[in-house]
């Protein structure tokens, strides 16, 4: 590899992490400034649901993709976004009931999963605009929550500064670090070839005391033949010896009978 490549590897390889941290940091951004320009531009928002109410439909963790749309235009199953002003909570409910009362439109909402509607209705004027779910997203209403969330906020500050002042450092220090790096590459080499070394001495090491465990099986196996041999000489020396010793007394027996005869005719 000459030192032209290596220097423009080396080159490309910053410039990517260069872009991928800027394209993290965009896209960070995107999401926690997406929800507000999409709302102002085309009335569609995004509610994240916190809570199990709209089971089975929704569970929590998914989010409603709402778009602003006339009371008037609302039916009954519609699924909408309010802000309770009497509990001051968000919820995205479906519309069980709609009524007009005063000039205003009386809308009774209530979760799927809850046994009961809600106690307060939802008073609008026919013309205000409601929140309307559109669609249902799996999974990045906890993921929104979070990034527009002051944690979030002070997260991609954080990630935008990061990469300010890393691009700088390697902008001070390039220099610096075009020549650290051809060092760098030669001693990994060095460190490459001695650990090359090292593993062909082990290597051979093994090999040697594999030769050396053959050695000792060849050893193990004659013993325990010698001790095979010697075990069956050692069983027939016991038979020649209980031949013998059943001979004896069959002597012995012998002389004891002729003895009693001899006495018996001297008497």
């Amino acid at each position: 590899m000459s030192k032209s490549s290596s220097k423009a590897g080396v080159k490309n390889l910053s410039k990517r992490k260069v872009v991928t941290k800027y394209l993290s940091v965009g896209l960070t951004i995107s999401l926690i400034a997406a929800p507000s320009i999409l709302n102002a531009k085309l009335g569609i928002g995004v509610s994240p649901i916190l809570s199990g109410s709209m089971r089975p439909y929704a569970t929590p963790g998914d989010a409603f993709i709402t778009r602003d749309l006339p009371a008037s235009t609302l039916k009954v199953g519609d699924i909408i976004a309010v802000h309770s002003k009497v509990s001051g909570t968000a919820y995205a409910h479906r519309i069980t009931q709609i009524s007009a009362q005063s000039g205003l439109l009386r809308i009774v909402t209530k979760g799927d999963a809850n046994p009961t509607s809600e106690v307060d209705p939802f008073m609008i004027s026919p013309n205000k605009l409601v929140s309307k779910n559109i669609a249902r997203v799996k999974y990045i209403g906890y993921i929104l929550v979070y990034v527009t969330s002051m944690h979030g906020r002070q997260l991609a500050s954080s990630l935008l500064v990061f990469a300010n002042v890393l691009v700088l450092i390697m902008f001070i220090f390039r220099k610096k670090i075009k020549t650290l790096i051809p060092n760098a590459e030669r001693i990994f080499r060095e460190l490459y070839s001695e650990s090359q070394e090292v593993k062909t001495i082990k290597e051979r090491e093994l090999l040697i005391y594999k030769d050396l465990y053959a050695e000792s099986e060849l050893a193990r196996k004659k013993q325990v033949s010698d001790i095979t041999v010697f075990r069956d000489l050692f069983d027939e020396a016991q038979e020649v010896k209980e031949i013998r010793e059943e001979e004896l007394i069959e002597m012995l027996e012998e002389v004891k009978s002729l003895t009693n005869l001899k006495e018996n005719t001297s008497v």
